[in-house]
């Protein structure tokens, strides 16, 4: 295939020992759009090892995976994320983190990375259409909203053929391990419940409840009941 036709697909850590139905979707969806998918394992680009502190140890993961993705940057293929603040990391920290000598290839590969959402919304005329009578409510990934375009999701999931709703909520509260924390826990619900969490249970139209980040659908679960699906699983179902 012409290298335009061939796609990386990062599986991180939480999708394939949590959730693999969301890579599987992702696969199915990518080969409808047709791109050939290669899948990359890769434990993890060091977004947990920096979020505590652990420089170092991020640091080495950086050049390890630097080592390893600089061959699909040099034949131009995307490399795609299903959880932001995985792929983001590759995006944004790998560059101030990495030494020298692995800075250019840093920026190239830095160059190709995309989130999922991302990558559809580039190459929106190749994802087919449905018809559809159903509404969606998007929560937006922290780390997409700071390092990506807003409205990603809403351009997609419109595009398919979903009433969509993307809430101006900001943090879910969980924020990573954040508010798994003992300490941390009530405000994390706060957090969640100032605007989030309301938004999804007052919601007459008893919409599909679409947020790409790990953490953020765990949140909207144990703040509301509802179960919130990446839009690799909602897309996959629905064309």
């Amino acid at each position: 295939k012409e290298s335009q036709d061939v796609v990386v697909l990062h599986v991180d850590i939480f999708t394939n020992y949590h959730e693999p139905e969301i890579a599987i979707s992702a696969v199915k969806v990518l080969e409808k759009m047709g791109f050939q998918v290669l899948v990359t394992f890769v434990d993890t680009l060091g977004r947990p090892h920096l979020s505590k502190g652990f420089l170092k140890e991020a640091k080495e993961i950086a050049h390890q995976v630097i080592s390893e993705w600089k061959h699909y940057a040099e034949s131009e293929f995307p490399i795609i994320g299903l959880e932001p603040s995985e792929i983001l990391t590759a995006k944004d920290e790998f560059l101030d983190l990495c030494e020298d000598e692995y800075l250019k290839d840093a920026q190239q590969i830095a160059k190709h990375c995309y989130t999922f959402e991302e990558f559809l919304a580039v190459n929106i005329e190749r994802i087919p259409r449905a018809k559809l009578s159903e509404s969606v409510i998007i929560h937006q990934h922290c780390h997409s909203k700071a390092l990506t375009k807003k409205g990603l999701s809403s351009k997609v999931l419109s595009h398919i053929g979903f009433e969509v709703n993307e809430l101006d909520s900001g943090c879910c509260g969980m924020a990573g391990s954040f508010g798994y924390e003992k300490d941390k826990y009530d405000l994390s619900m706060e957090i969640g419940s100032q605007r989030l969490f309301p938004a999804i249970i007052e919601d007459k139209k008893r919409s599909n409840v679409c947020a790409s980040g790990f953490s953020c659908r765990h949140q909207i679960h144990d703040g509301t009941g509802f179960k919130a699906k990446h839009i690799s699983v909602l897309i996959s179902e629905k064309i």
